[in-house]
Formats: structure tokens, C-alpha cells, sequence
């Protein structure tokens, strides 16, 4: 996905508490950019606010996107739609209704003249099986097809989660899988949900190379 960046580009990172989480890798992915590609000049927005759903995202795409002169959005949702079915929070979304917002908020996005960037959610359990991490699945399936069918560009996050996670289980003996409190694995997050530093890394370095950068210039 070369070519994503442009000089001048202001890019919002927009999304939930794993995005707005200082440091993370929003901070990570931005320090690198301004690292690798200065001669882009680029600045950054964090629009991530603990415990959002798509429908909290557009709620406040006006006052925290569209206001701050972003170019380039990166779209990171989906946990929490799901997490909180289960959790006890405060209520999950249903399938279509996800759907149908994340659509709505690209849509928004694009007549606006941003250029979104589609970021498929990480993992809400690091175990594949988990009944959360299949309802997630369905969210991000629909999440790939409005990107195919609108021609915007996806940094797929879960899948990169997904495969480090297969990854790291083959490449270790159980014995010595970390564990959290609850007996889960804990490769790249520190709950189960929110990303430890290995988690922040892994995703940085995955929207780096979506976005196109960086690319540090010989001394």
C-alpha cells in the first residue's frame, strides 16, 4: 500500500482505548514516521477515547476528526462492540448495526476529503477459540468487504494478531506461555484487550508498512 502519505499529511488516529493508550502504537507508529520520513513533515492527531463503539466514533467524527484538519484518518473500532456484549459494560452492537456505522463513519470520512485507513481490530482473547474472538470475526469480515467494495486501503490488524499469535504458541512449549491472572495467554496484551508493549509494537509495525514508511535516508 505505498503511497498512502503525502507531504503535509496530518494523521488522526482514531479508535478506542487501545488507541488512545500513551504509549502506544500511536505514539510508536507517529515517532517512527517523523523519524523515517521528515521530509513529509507530517503531524499527527490521537482520537482514541477509552471504552468507544463505532456509534461513540461518529457521535464525535465532527469535534475530534473533522475539526482538526485531518488528511489521513486511521479507523481502529470493533473491540468494544464485542467486548461489551459480554463484559457487562454497557451493552455490545449487534452485527448489522456495526456494519451499517462503520459504513456510515467511512462514508463520512471520504465526502469530507480524508483518506481513511481501514484498521481491522486486534484480538479481544489471545485464543482464536474464544466466543468473543469469533463474533469478532464476523465484524472484521464485514469491515474487509466495505473496504474491497469502497476501494479504500486496510491495515489488517487482527490477521497480523492472529498469525503472531500462532506464531509464538508453535515457537514456545505451553510450559512457558505467559500467563494473566485468569490463566489466558498474554503474548501481546496485558488483559486480554489492551496491548502490552510487544502488542503496540506489533501493531505499529504493521500500519507502518500500510502507510508506506519509514524509509530512513543514508548518513
Amino acid at each position: 500500500m505505498d503511497g498512502i502519505l503525502r507531504s503535509g499529511d496530518r494523521i488522526c488516529f482514531l479508535g478506542d482505548s487501545i488507541t488512545q493508550a500513551d504509549p502506544g502504537y500511536t505514539r510508536l507508529t507517529a515517532a517512527l514516521l517523523t523519524a523515517g520520513r521528515p521530509e513529509l513533515a507530517l503531524s499527527f492527531v490521537y482520537a482514541g477515547v477509552g471504552g468507544n463503539r463505532v456509534g461513540d466514533l461518529l457521535a464525535r467524527l465532527d469535534r475530534d476528526v473533522l475539526a482538526s484538519g485531518a488528511t489521513v484518518v486511521t479507523v481502529s473500532i470493533g473491540v468494544n462492540d464485542v467486548w461489551h456484549r459480554h463484559s457487562g459494560a454497557s451493552g455490545g452492537t449487534d452485527d448489522d448495526a456495526f456494519a451499517l456505522g462503520y459504513r456510515s463513519l467511512l462514508s463520512r470520512l471520504v465526502q469530507a476529503g480524508i483518506r481513511p485507513v481501514v484498521l481491522t481490530p486486534t484480538v479481544v482473547h489471545e485464543d482464536p477459540q474464544a466466543v468473543e474472538n469469533r463474533e469478532l470475526a464476523v465484524l472484521v469480515a464485514g469491515q474487509r468487504r466495505i473496504a474491497a467494495e469502497t476501494g479504500l486501503p486496510v491495515c489488517d490488524l487482527n490477521a497480523a494478531f492472529l498469525a503472531a499469535l500462532a506464531s509464538r504458541r508453535s515457537a514456545l512449549a505451553q510450559t512457558d506461555w505467559p500467563l494473566g491472572p485468569d490463566g489466558r495467554t498474554r503474548f501481546f496484551t496485558t488483559d486480554g484487550v489492551h496491548l502490552n508493549p510487544a502488542g503496540n509494537a506489533l501493531a505499529a509495525l504493521h500500519l507502518l508498512a500500510c502507510l508506506g514508511g519509514p524509509r530512513p535516508a543514508a548518513p
